[in-house]
């Protein structure tokens, strides 16, 4: 389905039933709502569960004139929320929309009821000036790499399964080179900026074991400080975690969402 948010066309999916508990899915960079199909359907005996593709990503508006800094990509996930009548909401998020995830959950603290992160980093913690020019200085060198070998670089080093890697590297051939820098530079920026304390909300972090040695080492400092945080290892599975391991990420996924629902019940 689809609904208009200001310029843009917002598609989404909504599985389960509608008095469900609802679960939010945010997908990774270049990518989809596809990436979490199988937890979705697997959910949906009992929860509500919202997919939906980021604006310029999948089935939503085009790449061109898409905004990708969080704050924008924010209002766009909270008047999805008011489209579906959701007044409160668990968000699942990926790699960047973890991120997205917590400037939703501080901007619009009553509306989030927890958060789970894959492959994420805590935003309450600004990148450093050196760590963000170092960081763009990275991702800058990439930009000398031919374009069907940026493809695999960006694939290989998000995911150890091979059909993972080839829907990752899909979707960034569709982006191009140039547009996942734009996009990249711009999370940086973000990521530089932070917000100014952790969201309260309860949190499950989810690592794959072979995760970016950056991320993990985030992960578990985060975890460690955060009130209220739990954090599992899934076995098998690289940054895409979802993906390379699904069934593992819903053994943990499933039992944690339970916990949430059974404390209103």
């Amino acid at each position: 389905m689809m609904f208009q948010h200001g310029t843009e066309e917002i598609f989404y999916q909504v599985f389960g039933p509608d008095d469900g508990p609802v679960v939010l899915f945010s997908h990774g960079v270049t990518m989809d709502h596809r990436t979490f199909l199988e937890q979705a359907e697997a959910l949906s005996d009992r929860y509500r569960v919202v997919l939906w593709d980021l604006p310029g990503h999948g089935k939503s508006s085009p790449i061109e004139g898409a905004d990708f800094r969080l704050e924008p990509l924010g209002d766009a996930l909270v008047a999805l929320l008011d489209e579906l009548g959701v007044e409160q909401a668990t968000l699942v998020g990926q790699s960047v929309s973890s991120l997205l995830h917590q400037h939703v959950a501080f901007r619009f603290p009553a509306r989030v009821k927890a958060l789970v992160d894959i492959g994420g980093m805590p935003l309450h913690r600004p990148v450093g000036g050196v760590t963000t020019f170092f960081g763009k200085a990275a991702v800058g060198m990439t930009a000398a790499l031919p374009e069907k070998t940026f493809y695999g670089w960006f694939a290989n080093a998000r995911a150890i399964k091979d059909s993972t890697r080839e829907y990752l590297a899909e979707g960034i051939s569709k982006f191009g080179k140039k547009k996942v820098l734009e996009m990249t530079y711009a999370y940086l920026e973000d990521q530089s900026t932070g917000i100014p304390q952790a969201p309260p909300h309860r949190l499950l972090i989810i690592n794959g074991e072979e995760e970016i040695g950056i991320v993990k080492k985030a992960s578990a400092r985060w975890a460690e400080e955060h009130h209220d945080a739990e954090r599992v290892i899934v076995s098998d599975a690289g940054h895409i975690a979802n993906q390379d391991n699904p069934g593992g990420v819903f053994e943990v996924l499933r039992p944690y969402l339970d916990s949430l629902s059974d404390v209103d019940e």
